[in-house]
């Protein structure tokens, strides 16, 4: 999978800007830090698209793996998957039968508790496919390196972490592992580690890893999961059974520790990229 060498030189960090950020004002403590990223949905197939990823110390990251096994154990699950947790009209385990939709978020809960109360930051990316596409080859190339939006979410997810970690933290980034993917994420981790104003030199490592032995990725699962059904009631106004976990989840007052970036990028943000991009190729 070849990556369009003039898209990736000529990346800027500027597009990141039209993000919506919640960030309570403060610094994080320069440190080791994991970055854990998962996508949602596929844009050959899907209206929508997420990328989501979960940001947190060493020390925050013994804590969510203890509560996070702690939960698997109680509900007697090898690990969480989405795919089947949203399911509730079928078993999920030996303790969790067949449910209704509101039993099964009770289910849940203490899962999106975990996530919430012991990562430091969380990136929520979600595209409308169409939109995207709408875009001009030339931008598209410049903020994504194709035509894939997935690898737009790729890039800003890293410039968002990159802006908000100090000068001295090194980020490693851990993607659950895709094979139609893979290869451009790492091509496009170099580039953007390597281009000076994306302040993406914090990163020392990515590596691609099975959600099914990672926790972290699991929680990223569930995040890019919620992410995509709450993309399609932004973008299409499609209610979803699974909103007031979203909610429970996302909700930005209360003693939650979790940090967050967000970008729900339609047709208005997706036009203003492309205005704001203009002037930059007529000088």
């Amino acid at each position: 999978m070849s990556l369009p060498r003039q898209g990736c030189q000529s990346l800027s960090a500027d597009f990141a800007l039209l993000l919506e950020s919640h960030l309570r004002p403060g610094s994080l403590m320069a440190i080791v830090r994991s970055f854990y990223c998962d996508e949602s949905g596929k844009f050959l197939d899907k209206r929508v698209t997420t990328f989501c990823g979960l940001c947190a110390s060493t020390s925050a990251l013994e804590r969510f793996e203890n509560r996070w096994k702690e939960q698997l154990r109680r509900a007697e699950l090898p690990y969480l998957t989405m795919k089947e947790a949203l399911q509730a009209d079928r078993k999920l385990s030996p303790v969790i039968p067949k449910q209704s939709i509101k039993e099964r978020i009770e289910v849940l809960k203490p899962f999106a508790a975990c996530l919430a109360e012991t990562f430091e930051f969380g990136v929520v990316m979600a595209v409308k496919v169409e939109a995207f596409r709408r875009m001009s080859g030339r931008v598209k190339r410049q903020v994504s390196g194709g035509e894939n939006p997935v690898y737009f979410s790729f890039l800003n997810s890293m410039l968002l972490v990159g802006r908000h970690a100090l000068d001295d933290d090194k980020v490693s980034m851990i993607c659950d592992d895709d094979q139609q993917t893979a290869e451009t994420f790492l091509g496009l981790y170099r580039r953007l580690k390597n281009f000076p104003e994306a302040d993406c030199q914090k990163f020392c490592s990515i590596t691609f890893a099975d959600d099914m032995v990672f926790s972290p990725l699991q929680a990223a699962d569930m995040l890019a999961s919620l992410a995509r059904m709450q993309s399609e009631l932004e973008f299409y106004g499609k209610p979803y059974d699974y909103e007031p976990l979203f909610e429970y989840l996302a909700e930005r007052e209360g003693p939650k520790y979790i940090r967050w970036a967000i970008g729900f990028f339609g047709e208005s943000k997706f036009a203003k990229l492309e205005f704001n991009w203009k002037p930059r190729q007529r000088d």
